[in-house]
């Protein structure tokens, strides 16, 4: 697994953590189909806000498992 998407992993549990996360849908600007995903929120000075997506959800009733087929065997340490 790339490095980044432990980043971006970071970014989601840390924006859940200070309620400064989303859940937004948007529209592909290339096929024009909504997705929803979710988002870490800054608060920008004079009330603005900026977006930041981290995370698209699958649409039900597809099977994520299903779609993304088997995953390689993964070996789990126990945090302490």
């Amino acid at each position: 697994m790339a490095n980044s998407y432990r980043q971006t992993f970071d970014k989601l549990r840390c924006a859940i953590r200070a309620d400064a996360a989303e859940l937004l849908e948007f529209q592909s600007v290339e096929s024009g189909a909504k997705t929803v995903m979710i988002c870490a929120v800054r608060r920008l000075p004079f009330g603005q806000l900026e977006y930041q997506p981290l995370a698209k959800l699958f649409d039900a009733p597809q099977d994520p498992i299903v779609l993304s087929g088997p995953a390689a065997p993964v070996v789990c340490a126990a945090r302490i």
